[in-house]
């Protein structure tokens, strides 16, 4: 993976200044800068305003004229549409994408400039001006001058540079050494406190040691998401649309979504800001992708599918495929039409390769801040509540509904039509053939109460000695019946 150097040094090294008691600062002074305000103000930003200025209203003017060429386009197909033939009228269609993809080029390569003109301009100035505020810092004794803008310190006193003690990689807690940051969320690695080598441990409020650089929290996993998160940051492009991508009349795919090549967007699909589109992706008709949605390489959407806001959805997820609904089957297997849709709402993420199957007539709905695993298969009709967590596996079948919060372990499968109550906890490998009321924790094939369920398990093990016991008490049983029938025979004779 691919860390930005610079910007987590800098992150740490504020951490640090702010956090670490033992290197507390007598008596701090701390600045502020607007790098980009003396940019402009001096001689030669002033200058590059009016280059950009220029070249702006050049770019502005070309991109107009395109758009007229486009509308006037548009015009001329729409009035065709009813006297062209079927194959005259997809040259024109042709036509009319090779022109919107010219005029997204344009539009890519004027920003691709302005921005080039940019950042010379900041290779020019910024030098330059961090030798001004280096002087100026050290001559008024800063500790610390913070640009608002541009870069996030521009300078700091060199007595509080603080760049060894600042934590270089995150690893396990047994690979980790100096310079990584570690951490415990599960008690069984507690005893792994006395060997490791580790620079820091993020750790629950219940561990103490003089003898490590503890940093408590409340929930060292969650700490570890979010240090991870700083740590290596999701590579995306910035937003652009590859001409490569083939997007329908009648599709609106928002300027600031970043699609790949060979992307197909279908008529009428919406396309929201800020969600990223891998190759390979297929967007239905009357598709929508919220705000911030990824859908990584071979995603599929089918029509009429709506995708909320943040939603990610791994390689090979399939979305709104054909429900298994049938009629007469093993007969004359009748195949009933699927004409619903599948709803995800807003912060869900699904696993690589799931599949999730449209409604016969309504929708498949998966509600809010649910995690779907890799290799899940959710049936038409099928309703899973708010924050649920469905692990590898899975197979849920057809008009299931399950309630908030609830969690089925990994290769779990539910029949159809059935009812599974808030946060119900389903044990890896259960057969849940019945309704679950809230708050139960079931295991097993067929389900049982979990704690019935291992009372039955440790049996289970037993049973070869329990058969042989048996068969000796039996064994037994019978000698004794034939002792006591010789007995009354010989007392009546």
């Amino acid at each position: 993976m691919k860390k930005s150097g610079l910007l987590i040094s800098m992150v740490f090294v504020i951490l640090s200044f702010f956090l670490c008691g033992t290197c507390a600062i007598a008596a701090e002074k701390i600045g502020f800068i607007d790098m980009r305000e003396i940019m402009l103000k001096s001689d030669a930003g002033k200058k590059a305003a009016e280059d950009f200025a220029k070249l702006y209203e050049k770019d502005k003017a070309m991109i107009q004229q395109k758009e007229t060429e486009m509308r006037k386009l548009k015009e001329d197909l729409d009035k065709q549409r009813t006297v062209l033939t079927e194959s005259a009228m997809k040259e024109k269609e042709a036509a009319y994408q090779k022109k919107f993809r010219d005029y997204q080029l344009l539009v890519k390569d004027a920003n691709e400039e302005l921005q080039s003109r940019d950042q010379e301009l900041s290779k020019k100035l910024v030098p330059d001006i961090l030798k001004v505020i280096n002087v100026i810092g050290d001559k008024e004794k800063y500790t610390l001058i913070i640009d608002l803008g541009t870069i996030p310190v521009a300078y700091f006193a060199k007595e509080n540079n603080l760049t060894k003690r600042v934590i270089e990689d995150i690893r396990g807690i047994d690979e980790a050494g100096k310079g990584d940051l570690t951490f415990i969320a599960n008690p069984k690695y507690l005893k792994s406190l006395e060997t490791t080598e580790a620079s820091a441990i993020l750790v629950s409020p219940q561990i103490e040691r003089d003898d490590r650089n503890l940093i408590v929290v409340d929930d060292p996993y969650i700490a570890l998401g979010r240090v991870l998160g700083l740590f290596y940051p999701e590579d995306h492009d910035p937003p652009k649309i590859s001409t490569e991508t083939f997007i329908e009349e009648g599709a609106i795919v928002s300027e600031d979504a970043t699609i790949y090549p060979s992307v197909y967007i279908g008529r009428e699909a919406r396309v929201e800001r800020g969600v990223i589109i891998y190759p390979g992706v297929y967007i239905g008709r009357r598709v929508v992708i919220g705000e911030d949605s990824i859908l990584y390489p071979n995603v599929v959407v089918l029509r009429r599918c709506i995708i909320g806001k943040r939603v990610i959805l791994h390689a090979g997820v399939i979305i709104g495929g054909d429900g298994f609904g049938f009629s007469r089957p093993a007969r004359e297997n009748i195949k009933i039409p699927q004409v619903g849709f599948v709803q995800i709402d807003d912060d869900v993420e699904v696993g690589a390769n799931t599949t999730i199957d449209r409604g016969t007539i309504d929708k498949t709905w998966i509600q809010r801040g649910v995690k779907i695993d890799n290799l899940v298969q959710v049936a038409h009709n099928v309703v899973i509540g708010e924050y649920s967590v469905i692990v590898s596996q899975v197979g849920i079948s057809g008009s299931t509904r399950l309630g908030k919060g609830v969690i089925l372990g990994g290769q779990a499968g539910l029949v159809g039509h059935i009812d599974i109550g808030d946060h119900v906890m389903v044990g890896a490998q259960s057969g849940v053939h019945d309704d679950v009321p809230s708050n139960q924790v079931v295991s097993g094939s067929p389900h049982l109460p979990h704690r019935q369920w291992l009372r039955v398990e440790a049996c289970v093990s037993q049973l070869p000695e329990m058969r042989k016991n048996v068969a000796s008490i039996l064994k037994r049983l019978e000698k004794l019946e034939k002792d006591i029938k010789n007995k009354t025979k010989s007392a009546k004779s």
